[in-house]
């Protein structure tokens, strides 16, 4: 039987509020939400004794547990759960108040939780040179993505050029209304669609095409994404021209390519037609494809993997374009 109840006697209810210690308890949880260990710390008292407490306080509905990983966090709720209580709770508050031993509960919960923010502050104080390590190490960079991927508007239609495998499509698909994948090679749409299903997606609108030949309606897409592709175009106007045509006015384009590099290699062994590209190369590009240059930057490197075994570092280029809009 609950015994915060109706049926239970009032006597056993106010039972639980007749003792000094329960009533400390819960003035100090009044003011903060606290584990058993803490609780024992501002209260001078030993962690089993404030144990038993809380067990019966929590039975008469006075006290609320809430699990935090492993650690149990105790609050009072913002009413009793018996409903004749309900008018006193007000009353009881303010009663808590008047206990003789109050002002020194204060000042040890004051000072509990100022040295629990001292010791966290120390912490990352003394990380704080190692801290990209240790972050990258414990939560890798997957958090970042995700919260910035919350900034997408959900309404949008993306579409992705070159997607292979779908790599960028799965970054995004949860988040949009409508992805697009398009690929020249059926092996790769096939791969992108397992990995798709296995991520959940098992209608993934994967079409066979080229970039240079979009099979996409004219102004049907909000964004076009274009991952490391445009260094395969024959022609990268010709390919700028199809993603413009594809997008929507005031669409954009946004995508990763090579910067500018001295390995011939590449066009055998990678399959590349163009060696990567200057800044100022892609920016004559875009314009040529009536979209405006928003950004055009270096954003790190990657790495070229020849057949040997070689590994060579080249620059990484990340740029966004908006599409003309004609309408004015």
């Amino acid at each position: 039987m609950d015994v915060a109840s109706p049926r239970q006697p009032l006597s056993e209810l106010f039972k639980s509020l007749g003792d000094p210690t329960r009533l400390r308890i819960l003035r100090v949880l009044s003011r903060e939400e606290l584990p058993v260990g803490t609780l024992a710390e501002v209260l001078g008292m030993a962690q089993s004794g404030i144990s038993r407490h809380l067990s019966l306080l929590k039975s008469a509905g006075l006290v609320r547990l809430r699990r935090e990983g492993v650690t149990h966090l105790y609050r009072l709720p913002d009413e009793p759960e018996d409903p004749r209580l309900q008018a006193l709770w007000a009353s009881i508050h303010d009663w808590l108040g008047e206990l003789p031993q109050a002002e020194a509960d204060d000042v040890r919960l004051a000072r509990v939780m100022a040295a629990r923010s001292s010791k966290s502050l120390e912490f990352f104080q003394e990380v704080a040179p190692h801290w990209d390590g240790l972050r990258e190490a414990q939560y890798g960079e997957d958090l970042r993505q995700l919260a910035l991927l919350e900034l997408l508007p959900r309404d949008l239609t993306v579409l992705d050029v070159g997607t292979g495998t779908g790599f960028m499509l799965a970054g995004v698909a949860s988040r949009v209304q409508h992805f697009i994948g398009v690929d020249p090679s059926e092996a790769m749409l096939s791969q992108a669609a397992s990995n798709l299903e296995s991520a959940g997606f098992a209608q993934a609108d994967l079409r066979r095409g080229t970039m240079e030949a979009l099979p996409v309606d004219a102004a049907t897409v909000d964004v076009v994404l274009a991952n490391m592709v445009l260094h395969h175009a024959e022609d990268p106007t010709v390919a700028l021209k199809e993603m413009a045509r594809v997008l929507r006015p005031g669409g954009r384009v946004v995508l990763t390519d090579l910067a500018r590099h001295e390995h011939g290699w590449t066009a055998e062994e990678l399959a590349d037609a163009w060696p990567g590209f200057e800044t100022g190369e892609l920016e004559d590009f875009l314009r040529a494809a009536d979209l405006i240059p928003r950004v055009v930057r270096t954003a790190g490197t990657c790495s070229l993997h020849r057949k040997s075994g070689e590994t060579h570092e080249v620059g990484v280029l990340l740029v966004t374009a908006d599409r003309i809009d004609t309408r004015h």
